[in-house]
């Protein structure tokens, strides 16, 4: 019997599981000492283990960037500390938490069953989280089964589920269509604008609806870049102009267009 090869073999298990990618091991004072005799540092490195941590250590850099491998003893201590680490988490730790998996797994379903749409599924595989999300989505079809049962299409469709915190270029673009730049900037919630934390936003203008369905100028201007949009927010106040010369006299300035009210008013707020 070789404890040092069943050790080894056990400590490659747990980082194996933890998948691909960058990774820090956090450890006590004596599975640091167990990881030292049955692993070397190159060896380890092989694994994509980068960063060697003690739990204990005030001193550690926050590294988003990161998974966490904890190889602790299950001591009073190391509880302690790994509460302090989970409540405010140095690493990734990216996982499902069960009722947001539940809500967007209900999401998704929902949708394909709205379009009658039985899809094949395909996800990152590099992203555990895609993975469950996918097999949650798979359960609930194999489940409901007789739900999804609609006609066959010449081309199946297909749901592609992706990881966007696995992409380093989009979270550095900007957006400068409409919608794009409200949801990115303000929020948008439910067709809802929330701008009451906007200084000098006048009372009836704290919460704006926007609704492609109900407003013309947002329906007209989703896509469309920040330049198109204010020359049709210019053309829009000299009609505006037009219709009501007693009551509006020339538009000057930003301040005397945001009096108006309407979508076209919000893209100002931006």
């Amino acid at each position: 019997m070789n404890v040092t090869l069943a050790v080894k073999q056990y400590i490659s298990k747990m980082i194996e599981i933890s998948g691909p990618g960058m990774k820090v091991l956090l450890m006590d004072k004596e599975t640091t000492s167990i990881v030292s005799v049955v692993y070397t540092q190159s060896e380890i490195l092989q694994k994509e283990v980068y960063l060697f941590e003690r739990i204990d250590s005030q001193n550690r850099d926050n590294m988003k960037h990161l998974k966490a491998i904890c190889f602790l003893r299950p001591t009073k201590e190391n509880v302690e500390h790994l509460i302090q680490e989970l409540r405010r988490p140095k690493y990734s730790g990216r996982s499902w938490e069960p009722s947001m998996l539940a809500r967007c797994t209900q999401g998704l379903t929902s949708v394909l069953l709205a379009l009658k749409k039985c899809p094949m599924i395909r996800y990152q595989l590099s992203s555990d989280m895609s993975k469950r999300l996918a097999e949650s989505v798979k359960q609930i079809i194999t489940k409901e089964y007789e739900l999804f049962d609609f006609r066959k299409t010449e081309v199946p469709p297909l749901l592609l589920i992706l990881d966007r915190s696995d992409d380093a270029i989009t979270p550095l673009l900007n957006q400068w269509t409409y919608q794009a730049m409200v949801h990115e900037l303000l929020g948008l919630n439910n067709n809802r604008i929330d701008l009451s934390r906007v200084p000098g936003v006048s009372k009836d203008l704290r919460e704006v609806v926007l609704s492609a369905e109900n407003d013309e100028f947002y329906a007209n201007n989703l896509y469309l870049n920040f330049g198109e949009i204010g020359t049709n927010i210019k053309n829009l106040m000299e009609d505006f102009q037009k219709k009501k010369p007693k009551e509006q006299q020339k538009l000057e300035s930003i301040s005397d267009m945001k009096v108006r009210q309407g979508s076209a008013c919000l893209l100002i707020q931006v």
